[in-house]
């Protein structure tokens, strides 16, 4: 119990991380195609 890693914590880290990444992205994404459509349309 006293170890500083155990299983289930390596894997609620490894789902904390993912799930932001997933959040991020979803943020980013209509960003990401606004300016793909402006570059591409603007040239």
């Amino acid at each position: 119990m006293n170890r500083p890693y155990t299983p289930r914590r390596i894997v609620m880290d490894i789902i904390d991380v993912s799930v932001k990444i997933i959040l991020i992205g979803n943020l980013m994404l209509p960003f990401l195609k606004i300016g793909l459509s402006t570059i591409f349309t603007g040239r």
